[in-house]
């Protein structure tokens, strides 16, 4: 140690410091990492019964692993989507200012929405989803909403929905659904839809001929029969309101 000028050993005693510094750093980012996850994937469990249902550590099944993604997928979609709304609700906005002071982005200085996306969107409108739009009409940074349209975005009968889009605020994730599960869903959706027509046209047959309803009602029977192992085979939700012979074309293709 004589030999060794006494500033060496000073600076040897500096980078260890701060190695040791740096290195605790880590560790504590990567403790306050795994907790967060791990949180995070308690609270997916408590909000998805069917998570808890499925899951048996004894079961190494593949199906039931992929099951299990599919569900708490479906739960963290789900999440951020009431988040962007409950953002939306909470941040009414007064002359083009959101009421949400003490953060910068309270102050709107152009109108953008965000385009929220669905499990059954068509290909139409895919593009579009999670991408912000500007309400204006001409707009050097973003896609405008005039050009979405002009593409086909909000189609006849588009159910998507536009969520107010604040910056540093609202949470725009990758898409969830694959353009295939896309696909799929809608032209399951389409397939439901024609069973709806088909079930008005029914219906509007025995009250224009109720000298044969009795026939008619037993051939409404069964095609509701064929329509429910559909929506059972499906996982599909029966829409009422669709059925009604009087519903408008709102409520057919919402």
């Amino acid at each position: 140690m004589g030999n060794i000028p006494w500033y060496y050993v000073f600076i040897i005693i500096v980078a260890i410091v701060f190695f040791a510094i740096v290195g605790l750093g880590m560790y504590d980012k990567y403790i306050k990492k795994r907790v967060d996850k791990d949180k995070k994937d308690k609270k997916l469990n408590k909000d998805n019964p069917f998570v808890k249902k499925l899951y048996n550590p004894n079961q190494k099944s593949k199906e039931i692993k992929t099951k299990i993604k599919q569900v708490k997928q479906l739960s963290e979609f789900e999440q951020v989507k009431q988040y962007n709304l409950n953002l939306q609700k909470s941040n009414k906005q007064y002359l083009g200012v959101y009421n949400y002071f003490g953060s910068k982005t309270s102050m709107r200085l152009k109108p953008l929405v965000f385009v929220q996306e669905k499990k059954n969107s068509c290909y139409l409108c895919q593009p579009w989803e999670n991408k912000v739009l500007s309400l204006n009409h001409h707009d050097d940074k973003y896609n405008t909403m005039k050009q979405a349209i002009e593409k086909g975005y909000h189609h006849v009968g588009c159910t998507h929905e536009d969520i107010d889009y604040l910056i540093m605020q609202s949470k725009i994730e990758k898409n969830y659904f694959s353009s295939a599960t896309k696909n799929k869903n809608f032209n399951l959706k389409l397939e439901q839809f024609k069973y709806e027509k088909q079930i008005r046209l029914l219906k509007a047959s025995i009250r224009k001929n109720p000298n044969n309803s009795n026939e008619i009602n037993k051939k409404l029977e069964l095609y509701l029969n064929q329509y429910q192992e559909f929506l059972t085979k499906n996982n599909l939700k029966r829409n009422l309101a669709r059925e009604d012979i009087n519903a408008n074309d709102t409520i057919i293709f919402s």
